[in-house]
């Protein structure tokens, strides 16, 4: 089964894709407005479990960030405007999103978790433990909020080339 061909018609079960990906586009530029409010005032970010000095990675911090903004601003326009073309750039960033965070807690958990309290009491079993649950289930929520995406995304492109194939069918019959 491959991964990136998943495809759901709702959200969490329930929720029209539409409205669901729209609200994720709101959700993501109000907490990367928030965490880049953040990284400029203080210099710090907060990445719930490690919190890192961004003095010298202020810059590079405030581009992703920026990037990201901008990517949800086409993913929202695309969805208004019915162009899935726009939407691309967050299909992407959230797909490299979903890479980059499962890698990133499990290089997190494997080499910094050993210097936590409870370490000499329970060991390798805290490291297993955290890695099973808490980095496989929210790598799967963020795949799953890229399925959603990709979904909308497929579900649009199919519906302009079905238009765009009856439009060429009645300029076909009228001529």
């Amino acid at each position: 089964m491959n991964f990136l061909n998943q495809r759901v018609k709702y959200c969490c079960y329930c929720i029209n894709l539409k409205l669901s990906a729209i609200i994720l586009g709101v959700v993501n530029i109000c907490f990367n407005i928030y965490e880049l409010n953040t990284a400029i005032k203080y210099g710090i970010i907060d990445f719930h479990f490690l919190q890192v000095d961004a003095v010298e990675l202020k810059p590079f911090v405030c581009a992703s960030f920026f990037i990201s903004i901008l990517s949800n601003v086409l993913w929202l326009w695309g969805i208004f405007d019915e162009k899935p073309m726009i939407m691309l750039p967050e299909i992407m960033l959230s797909l490299v999103f979903v890479f980059f965070f499962g890698f990133y807690v499990t290089i997190y958990l494997i080499l910094l978790a050993p210097s936590g309290e409870g370490w000499e009491i329970y060991g390798w079993y805290i490291v297993i433990f955290n890695l099973i649950v808490g980095v496989l289930m929210i790598t799967y929520v963020f795949y799953h909020f890229w399925v959603v995406r990709f979904s909308l995304y497929q579900s649009m492109r199919e519906a302009i080339a079905v238009r765009n194939e009856g439009t060429i069918m009645q300029n076909l019959y009228s001529v």
